[in-house]
């Protein structure tokens, strides 16, 4: 699968079968998000990765990965949860020491993670980045030292459902079919796609 194959088949999983997935995918899945690109180069980022059983279902109870625009949808039950996590830490000792330049990582951490989940989707796994969590709680479930701060949890696992994007209509709402086929409204490349000038 070439990068264009996976930008174009990546969607947000919310489902996951309970195969477990290889730590060596998790620690590549790393790789990509240390090689993304950084503003200024400052690399302010660490990756924390979560297998472990336990944990799991404490950082599944303190997120919300069901999706805003959404309708006849559920949380998934046990058997269905992620089977990993990455949490995309901004280590903030690093970012003073660059000169307190903090404003530049959210695009470090959107880069890194779409690294992430396009090597993801090329080996047969399915992601679902979340921003909806309790950072208290997951602080202390994760024994977060004081100078890291969450930045984003990468959901992982192999996709238990099926999503396919689709020409967006009226609305921005993906809903659930009969099938369990989940779809996702996509705006037209022509409503998005300008050449040379604004038309």
């Amino acid at each position: 699968m070439d990068v264009y194959e996976a930008a174009l088949k990546r969607r947000s999983i919310r489902l996951f079968r309970e195969t477990p997935v290889p730590y060596e995918m998790l620690e590549k899945c790393v790789d990509t998000a240390r090689l993304a690109p950084s503003v200024l180069n400052q690399q302010v980022l660490e990756f924390l990765v979560i297998d472990d059983a336990v944990k799991l279902q404490q950082i599944y109870k303190n997120t919300v990965i069901v999706g805003g625009y959404s309708s006849g949808i559920v949380r998934a039950g046990f058997e269905q949860q992620p089977k990993a996590y990455i949490i995309t830490l901004m280590n903030k000792t690093w970012a003073s020491n660059v000169g307190g330049s903090r404003r530049a990582s959210p695009y470090d951490v959107g880069m890194a993670n779409e690294s992430m989940m396009l090597f993801a989707v090329s080996e047969g796994l399915a992601t679902c980045p979340i921003l909806s969590y309790n950072a208290p709680k997951l602080r202390e479930i994760l024994e977060l030292p004081e100078q890291y701060e969450i930045a984003m949890v990468l959901a992982m696992g192999y996709p238990g459902e099926i999503s396919v994007a689709e020409e967006m209509t009226d609305t921005i709402a993906f809903e659930m079919d009969e099938q369990g086929t989940r779809h996702v409204p996509k705006r037209k490349l022509t409503d998005v796609l300008h050449y040379n000038r604004i038309n």
